[in-house]
């Protein structure tokens, strides 16, 4: 993880200089996946979304389909705070069966945990000239789901993030820290996850049309880690997990002052550790309405 701190934190000067040429007046939803969620006060966002993960490890091909669906609701200017659930779908060939046959395939259908999320801006310019956000964000897993992931006790999720613009480009770094506080004599038999360390840079360029300019197009660039550590139980065994994950996403953005509209295309570019964890291939399709 050490080896790849200071690119993220070049990363991260960048977006602190990058604040001082003029900003379009679009949406102030964020390009990074609910970094940028702080409603005016009184305001709503939904958000619908659907992802596709693969997964290519040694004891077989996990296919997922996931639906999150969130709300998020503006208290104030400055604080917000945030549901998600998610519906999954997931194939799994461990590789038992021939290709023309139905052995070694499982299939189900299951619900995440709950996710609530709390943001606060700790900081915010809002000028003609730049803008420059941090924002700190505190999230809780309530343990509700039956995913296989998803564990007997609630997850603790803080998190930093740093939002900029630069005349039409705009973009954010957020760090998340996944603290999976799991009572191991309450464990499925699934195992638990170690904790997870989660760190992304994301950029694009708004290019206006329309009457007003009130619409924009973007494409999308995103560079992202994961790192994972700690010691997990089978059920039956302690055992240590470490993987470290870089990827790196590419899409395309429309957006408005009520709504914008999604498309990334996210793949692992260095893996070192245990693959379990890693997505060969993620995509997102979603859409996001303030009102």
């Amino acid at each position: 993880m050490k080896k790849y701190l200071p690119a993220f934190i070049l990363a991260a000067v960048m977006l602190l200089v990058n604040t001082s040429l003029p900003a379009p007046v679009y949406s102030d939803l964020s390009c990074t996946y609910g970094s940028g969620l702080t409603p005016a006060e009184d305001q709503w966002i939904v958000i619908f979304q659907y992802h596709y993960m693969k997964n290519d490890s040694s004891s077989g091909i996990m296919k997922e389909n996931m639906f999150p669906v969130g709300l998020a609701y503006g208290f104030t200017n400055s604080f917000s705070l945030m549901v998600l659930e998610s519906i999954i779908e997931g194939n799994m060939n461990s590789g038992s069966g021939s290709m023309n046959t139905d052995e070694g395939m499982s299939h189900g259908i299951s619900y995440d945990d709950p996710l609530l999320i709390g943001k606060y801006k700790l900081y915010r310019i809002n000028r003609h000239s730049y803008t420059f956000g941090i924002a700190f964000s505190l999230g809780v897993e309530i343990p509700a789901g039956n995913y296989s992931e998803s564990t007997d006790t609630m997850n603790i999720l803080p998190g930093l993030s740093l939002t900029g613009r630069y005349g039409n480009l705009k973009s954010d770094f957020n760090v998340t820290y996944k603290w999976k506080y799991v009572s191991l004599m309450h464990s499925n038999s699934h195992g638990n996850p170690a904790d997870e360390l989660n760190m992304t840079m994301t950029a694009y360029y708004q290019v206006p049309f329309g009457p007003l300019s009130s619409f924009s197009i973007a494409p999308v660039i995103e560079l992202s880690m994961v790192d994972i550590r700690g010691n997990a139980w089978d059920g039956h065994r302690r055992y240590v997990v470490s993987e470290t994950d870089v990827y790196t996403g590419y899409g395309i953005k429309f957006s408005s002052y009520h709504f914008i509209l999604d498309f990334l295309v996210r793949v692992p570019i260095h893996t070192r550790g245990d693959n379990v964890n890693r997505d060969d291939l993620f995509i997102l399709a979603g859409s996001s309405f303030m009102f």
